[in-house]
């Protein structure tokens, strides 16, 4: 049960996938950007290791980003070389960033919508993207965070 709101839901079976991938050891936790590729090395955002559970199983790519809102983070498009990103509607069908997950994957994943990504912390109210990105969380801490809360 939600620690914060029942508003706040996804699907069960991928909110389980996500967290055993988020503990699983197999993703180095990045920042910035859903995936930055670094040196020939993958480092994932909790929301970009999210996006690569359904890159895997569907025609899902992933593209390098080098202009667009975050340069040189990978972002995830339907089809490989081709992003369907629209620049002025972040909430439109289609829409592609190297920082958040899109339309397509927040409905993919079953997010209520209102989800805005936030979770109820130790402390307050963020979002899965800042404790991420500001440092000591780990992916351990985060799925903890993720099954508390959704």
């Amino acid at each position: 049960m939600p620690k914060y709101s029942p508003l706040r839901t996804m699907n069960a079976e991928i909110k389980e996938r996500w967290v055993k991938a988020l503990r699983s050891g197999d993703y180095i936790q990045g920042k910035g950007a859903l995936r930055r590729t670094e040196g020939g090395i993958h480092k994932y955002c909790c929301l970009g290791v999210l996006c690569d559970i359904l890159a895997k199983e569907t025609s899902h790519k992933w593209v390098k980003n080098d202009v667009l809102d975050t340069p040189y983070g990978d972002m995830l498009a339907t089809q490989a070389g081709k992003d369907l990103y629209t620049p002025k509607d972040p909430n439109s069908k289609g829409y592609v960033s190297s920082s958040l997950p899109s339309t397509d994957i927040v409905e993919w994943a079953g997010f209520s919508k209102n989800h805005n990504w936030l979770i109820n912390s130790a402390y307050y109210e963020e979002t899965l993207y800042d404790i991420n990105d500001r440092g000591g969380s780990t992916f351990s801490d985060i799925a903890d965070l993720i099954e508390e809360n959704y």
